[in-house]
């Protein structure tokens, strides 16, 4: 994978808007700002994609499972503090709600995998 190089600026990225918009291709607006084609296209793509001109602010890794799997466990492990993790994944998963990514890791590792790592889900 390629390394990320600078983010544009919002000036920059508001002029190439502006020159698509009056009609200029791809090639004249590289020209005239002395950017690479390619990063032109991209940006233009972005946005029409989007519908957005800045970038998605995300950071990290994305969660796996929900705010209500998170609070159902919790509520579990307040009821019963001496109970196993393997039973409180199996009541885990036995919520009629599963997480769409809780689906996939339980078909693609099997429930005796997420017993044992349900403590860093």
């Amino acid at each position: 994978m390629a390394q990320k190089g600078k983010e544009l600026s919002d000036n920059l990225t508001k002029i190439i808007f502006n020159l698509h918009k009056n009609g200029l291709g791809y090639k004249l607006i590289s020209k005239r700002i002395h950017i690479s084609v390619n990063t032109v296209a991209k940006v233009i793509q972005k946005y029409k994609a989007t519908g957005r001109r800045s970038n998605k602010h995300r950071v990290g890794r994305s969660s796996i499972s929900t705010a209500r799997d998170i609070c159902h466990i919790q509520r579990c492990v307040m009821d019963d503090r001496r109970r196993p993790a393997s039973s409180l994944a199996q009541e885990a998963f036995s919520i009629r709600g599963k997480s769409k990514k809780l689906l996939e890791l339980e078909a693609g590792y099997g429930k005796y995998w997420i017993c044992n790592h349900i403590v860093f889900l």
